[in-house]
């Protein structure tokens, strides 16, 4: 899924480059010294269009993931790298932090999604959900097992809910879901790779 986000972030970033900028769209343009400008040019872009700082901050980070391929795998022009004080990647570096800052103020004013649950609501949920699942017949085994999985859902974000959306969306047995005696089990997120803010360790 991520390198995913960051195909189809790269991809509208140069569409952005073909359209406006005038230039051939290719991996070849991460290499250039005008790359961070041309990325701050596309952020105000999309921010006048009304995307959230959030957004802005997530694209950063996809272009910076693929910038650091290319810087890998391709040459890249003796300008950029000798830039001073910092790199074209390492200045995309700097406008995610500012989105990331800017995105914290923004929500303080943001209204809330009218999808929006309070934690009493979603415990209802649950509820409605057990009971659908109880009240169904063992046959047929399809919308048995359906309404299972939907209770399980519901009970994993409101009996225990994580710190964290990627907790849930990376849980593995064995690794991040681990056997606790006879009794249960025990969340552990003690390794690098187990969760989604992996990258700060």
């Amino acid at each position: 899924q991520t390198v995913g986000n960051d195909a189809s972030t790269t991809l509208r970033f140069l569409g952005y480059l073909s359209a406006v900028k005038e230039i051939t769209p290719g991996l070849g343009v991460f290499c250039r010294k005008q790359l961070s400008e041309w990325t701050q040019d596309w952020l105000n872009a999309l921010s006048e269009k009304g995307l959230k700082f959030s957004t802005l901050a997530n694209y950063c980070n996809s272009l910076c993931m693929v910038g650091q391929f290319v810087y890998q795998t391709y040459e890249v022009d003796a300008d950029a790298l000798s830039m001073q004080p910092a790199s074209p990647l390492d200045e995309i570096l700097r406008l995610r932090g500012q989105c990331e800052s800017q995105a914290k103020h923004q929500a303080l004013y943001s209204r809330r999604d009218p999808l929006w649950l309070e934690f009493p609501e979603a415990q209802k949920g649950r509820v409605k959900a057990e009971a659908a699942y109880r009240a169904l017949p063992a046959s047929p085994p399809g919308k048995k097992k359906q309404a299972l999985k939907e209770w399980l859902i519901m009970a994993l974000h409101t009996c225990a809910p994580p710190d964290r959306v990627g907790v849930i969306r990376r849980l593995r047995l064995g690794m991040t879901l681990k056997r606790s005696g006879d009794a249960g089990f025990v969340l552990d997120l003690t390794s690098a790779r187990s969760h989604k803010t992996s990258r700060f360790h």
